[in-house]
């Protein structure tokens, strides 16, 4: 997900792209566009199914890097 402060961008990473998937406005769920329906419930929708049961990070430092973190009590940011 990528968050802005007016909207969240539901994004899929595959073969090393992203493409994004849908949006919703979060202030008014109703506002909803590409594969997010309107009014959806994160715990029933199948598009959030990777953050059902788990914490799921992904990053991007100053130098362009990336990481993905599943699962993790600890922050690898503290590290």
């Amino acid at each position: 997900m990528l968050l802005d402060g007016r909207n969240t961008t539901l994004v899929e990473i595959k073969d090393g792209k992203a493409m994004a998937i849908g949006q919703f406005a979060d202030s008014d769920r109703s506002i909803t566009s590409g594969d997010i329906p309107p009014h959806f419930i994160f715990d029933t929708d199948p598009l959030f199914e990777a953050y059902h049961r788990r914490n799921v990070l992904f990053m991007e430092n100053r130098y362009g890097g990336s990481a993905n973190v599943e699962g993790q009590e600890h922050s690898p940011i503290a590290d």
